[in-house]
Order: structure tokens, then sequence, then C-alpha cells
């Protein structure tokens, strides 16, 4: 899912539109899009504990009888490794499907990356064990009395047990 920062619900009375700070700062991946040649950032001026990895897009100057180009850098947290597709020292992109593709890719693959994180890497675990410990309670419920195990957030699933013993579940 994409969070447009000036597409995001806000209300006008509030300075700090935290309606809007509150999608963006719990994404993982922000892409930036500076509009003038001049513009700064610093991924500093957002405090987020989520956001991992930066992207930033600014258009490259045009140049007479050329498309549009856009000059990309890549900024992430020190524990977050290097990812594909790879940055090259010339990082301009001519407008077309092949940047879209490439963006898109980054996109994703700096989410994935982000994952491993020792941040992301610690909830994983903690949501695995507790997921699996759940799992175990249901089917022990479900072994004594015979009741189907409580739904889940995407379906209820429940065991099926086959003739040469291996358990699945459906969901």
């Amino acid at each position: 899912m994409f969070h447009v920062s000036t597409q995001l619900p806000y209300e006008k009375h509030d300075p700090q539109k935290l309606q809007r700070k509150r999608h963006i700062g719990n994404d993982i991946v922000c892409v930036v899009f500076l509009e003038a040649d001049n513009t700064s950032f610093s991924p500093a001026c957002i405090k987020s504990h989520f956001l991992h990895t930066f992207i930033l897009v600014r258009t490259s100057p045009k140049i007479q009888r050329r498309p549009t180009r856009y000059e990309v850098s890549v900024v992430t947290r020190d524990e977050v490794g290097a990812y594909k597709p790879y940055l090259w020292e010339q990082s301009v992109f001519d407008k077309g499907p092949m940047f879209r593709e490439w963006l898109l890719t980054k996109i994703v693959n700096g989410e994935r990356a982000s994952y491993s994180a020792p941040k992301f890497a610690r909830m994983q675990e903690r949501t695995r064990s507790q997921m699996l410990e759940d799992i175990v309670a249901n089917l022990q419920n479900h072994a004594e009395t015979g009741q189907i195990p409580k739904p889940y957030r995407r379906g209820s699933w429940r065991p099926i047990v086959l003739p040469q013993g291996i358990l699945m579940f459906w969901t």
C-alpha cells in the first residue's frame, strides 16, 4: 500500500498534521519526490521507529530533445543491508516503464531488506512464537474437546488429518 502524504486526511486546525504523520511514520519505506533542484532532504526530519529506507527521486535538469529523467538516491539505516536492484554511479533513469519497474522493485526489496533489521527480526520472532503457541493450544483444545479452533484474522482454519497421519491446515 502506498501512502501519498498530500492525499492523506488531515485537520486544518492541526499544524502538525498528526493524522498524516501516523500513516507515514508507520511505514517501512518512504519514497520522497523532490520537486526543485535545490531542495534538500534529511531522513532525520521524520521521527519514526519504523522507517528504515528512504528512496529520493528528483527530476533531472532537462536537456533539449531528451525525455524526462529522474535522479535516484537511497538512504537506509545502518542495520539494513544492500539490496537489489543496486544503484550505480550514474543513478539517472529515463521516464518510462523500465524506470517504473525498477522503482517498484527497489521499494519492495527495500521493505524486505528492512525486515532483517534487528527491530523487525525481534517483532517477527515474537509474532511467530505467539502464533505457534496459539496453534498448539488450539490443537490441544480440539483434541480434548472436539471443538473447531478459533478463527484467525484472515479466515478460520481447522486441521485436517490425512490417512497417512499428515496434518494439514485448511484456511
